[in-house]
Formats: structure tokens, C-alpha cells, sequence
């Protein structure tokens, strides 16, 4: 098992922040079969080959990721593609 969590500072609207994390999510649920499921205005639960959570804050996005066994080998990989998505 990995844990991979990514900070990045913004400063966007909640509203703008929000909607560029889910025109990424889209890209992760293709790429890597992670969805997300809003829970309130700031959090997403993800679910599917890896578990976390997405916290949208004032001035910064939080990516929180536990990855499973097999998903773990491409942990820098996906830790990567995250940073570059954000």
C-alpha cells in the first residue's frame, strides 16, 4: 500500500477551483478508474482503484490518494500526473 498526498496552492474562486478539479477528475476517472463523489461544496470521496479524498480550500487543493498493492508500483507515476494536472 502507498499514500500519496498532493498540495497545491491557488488562487481561484471556489467555484473555479472546483470546476478545474472536475475537468481533471474526468481525465483520472479515464486514465486510472478513480471516481469522485461530492459530498459537500469542498470535499469529494474517491473510490474505484484507489481510495482518497479531494478537500477544495481557499488557497489551496488537497489530493489525498491510498493506493492498493498492485496500484502502489506506479505510485511516482501517479503522484506525477497529479502535480501535472493540477
Amino acid at each position: 500500500m502507498a499514500d500519496i498526498t498532493v498540495q497545491q496552492p491557488h488562487t481561484l474562486s471556489h467555484a473555479e477551483a472546483r470546476r478545474r478539479i472536475a475537468a481533471f477528475q474526468g481525465d483520472v476517472d479515464r486514465e486510472w478508474g478513480v471516481k469522485a463523489t461530492w459530498t459537500d461544496a469542498n470535499t469529494a470521496t474517491l473510490h474505484g482503484k484507489a481510495a482518497g479524498r479531494v478537500i477544495v480550500r481557499a488557497t489551496d487543493v488537497v489530493i489525498q490518494l491510498r493506493l492498493g498493492m498492485l496500484a502502489s508500483v506506479f505510485a511516482g507515476k501517479i503522484e506525477a500526473g497529479i502535480r501535472t494536472g493540477l
